[in-house]
């Protein structure tokens, strides 16, 4: 998997997929049923 670990491809793929669907932590949160905390934690 190369030098960068899963976790760190999860925070970068999130980050560009909710900037793509200019959707914010709190709103992304919402919409699967978690804390907005916990969203910031995954990124």
């Amino acid at each position: 998997m190369g030098t960068k670990s899963a976790r760190k491809i999860f925070s970068e793929n999130l980050q560009r997929l909710m900037r793509n669907k200019n959707v914010d932590q709190k709103e992304l949160a919402e919409a699967i049923g978690v804390t907005q905390p916990t969203i910031s934690n995954w990124i």
